[in-house]
């Protein structure tokens, strides 16, 4: 499988939100830690516990726990 198959399936599965290219990372990744200094509380310490709770698991499992949590 190819990277452009790969990064194809992870923006289908919500595995990722957005794919760049290494020349755009940088400002990409310091626009999404600004969003994330402006988000409530809440929102954060929800998105830290998911990936506390998944970041160890195998990526269908952890798809399967996101999905269910969102309802």
């Amino acid at each position: 499988m190819t990277a452009d198959e790969w990064r194809r399936r992870a923006l289908r599965w919500g595995i990722v939100n957005r794919v760049v290219s290494q020349a755009e990372l940088m400002d990409n990744a310091r626009e999404l830690a600004q969003q994330l200094v402006n988000s409530a509380p809440l929102a954060i310490a929800a998105l830290k516990e998911i990936y506390r709770t998944t970041s160890e698991m195998p990526v269908e499992e952890a798809y399967r726990y996101i999905s269910q949590r969102r309802g």
